[in-house]
């Protein structure tokens, strides 16, 4: 059984554009690494762990991916991607630009959902810190990763790792209260899809992706640049700073 039902579904659609629905199944055979290797196939795709204590295994894990929207930027250049679509900007402050993107969504309350069910997921990299503080451009980008990116997935799911079970949510966009029983058919069949991929869906062993070929590794700064920044870097600790 899906959970809200369609007449529900409609309802939250009167408040709310962004609507998760769910269906539980037990997952006595799987384990999170195993699920994602046989539905995170897509470049757009995480799986995160978690520890509490920082010994002591996490009770939930979670793998996203099919995103409905994806944001990143590098320097002042954004670029979101929707359904394929790529759109290239730019913007003063990425991060504000992210802020407004997210203020356009009003996620529904559902109870008997963990506490994180989507959002935006990612990476900032340490160059976002130019747009908090004011500091020098003296390394050239050779690497030429995007400062950040954050995807938003549509489907993710949540696995309990104390009752065995997994939580397969499809969080709904619904742009127009009037096709919202077209989107809850789609996110039906998306979960019906997605558990049909975990009983049926990986002849082990898994096959990794190709890496590519092999990269060589050149250093940014001289083996002396380094080492006189490593002694200043100790004359400021020493000093206090």
């Amino acid at each position: 059984m899906i959970t809200p039902d369609l007449t529900q579904f409609k309802s939250l659609a009167k408040g709310a554009n962004i609507i998760p629905i769910w269906k539980e199944i037990a997952v006595d055979f799987d384990t999170p690494v195993s699920l994602f290797a046989k539905l995170g196939e897509n470049s757009y795709s995480f799986l995160l762990e978690s520890l509490e204590g920082g010994e002591k295994w996490g009770r939930y894990s979670f793998i996203g991916f099919k995103p409905f929207l994806i944001f990143g930027c590098k320097g002042n250049d954004i670029f979101t991607e929707i359904k394929g679509r790529r759109k290239n900007t730019t913007a003063a402050d990425p991060l504000a630009a992210l802020r407004e993107i997210m203020a356009r969504f009003s996620p529904a309350e559902v109870p008997g959902l963990p506490r994180f069910y989507g959002g935006a997921v990612g990476y900032m990299g340490y160059d976002m810190v130019r747009f908090m503080e004011c500091l020098p451009e003296n390394l050239s980008d050779s690497a030429g990763f995007n400062d950040a990116v954050f995807m938003f997935p549509e489907i993710l799911l949540v696995y309990d790792n104390i009752r065995q079970s997994l939580e397969i949510i499809a969080c709904l966009r619904v742009e127009h209260e009037d096709n919202a029983e077209s989107v809850y058919a789609r996110g039906e069949k998306a979960i019906k899809d997605v558990i049909h991929r975990i009983r049926h869906g990986l002849d082990y062993p898994a096959r990794l992706a190709n890496p590519g070929p092999a990269t060589s590794l050149r250093p940014e700064v001289s083996q002396k640049r380094f080492e006189d920044i490593v002694r200043r870097a100790k004359e400021y600790i020493r000093a206090g700073d």
